[in-house]
């Protein structure tokens, strides 16, 4: 059972990349994938600017818009995972719901300070033999935090 999550989830992970990546290249943004196990230690997407390159690691949460919540891993327990480790400098998190997907964009530091402030989070641990340290945001208390860069929908 667990793989079969983990196939499921996997590729809902690389849908929600490529419908990011596809709104950005729609938007003129010079935009790729990132490939390859090293690469991919720096996010999902590498957008190209003039004045340099940001790193995007876009996560994406099935259940996110009947919760209320986004959830973002941390450590496995042992070492930092996920949104602690990630070298993006962006994180865009892709929320569901019915046609449409919500994009919520955070700068990596304000997001790490956030749900590193467990007044923010509830902790929970999840994921395979739940090992997993799991911080999780009310959408409601990200907004009037003022977090999200951006907030944009995607078909």
């Amino acid at each position: 059972m667990g793989r079969s999550t983990f196939k499921r989830d996997l590729i809902i992970s690389q849908e929600a990349v490529s419908s990011v990546l596809t709104y950005m290249i729609g938007q003129g943004y010079n935009v790729s994938e990132l490939e390859g196990r090293e690469e991919q230690k720096k996010g999902d997407i590498v957008w190209k600017r003039e004045d340099g390159t940001t790193n995007i690691e876009v996560k994406f949460d099935i259940r996110a818009a009947q919760t209320g919540n986004l959830c973002f891993e941390m450590s496995n327990g042992n070492n930092l995972t996920g949104i602690m480790s990630t070298l993006a400098d962006k994180v865009y998190y892709v929320v569901p719901n019915g046609n449409v997907k919500t994009v919520y964009t955070f700068d990596i530091d304000k997001l790490r300070s956030f749900i590193g402030d467990f007044d923010n989070v509830k902790i929970k641990n999840g994921g395979d033999n739940k090992k997993f340290v799991l911080a999780i945001a009310k959408i409601s208390d990200i907004l009037k935090a003022g977090l999200p860069e951006e907030v944009f929908d995607i078909a």
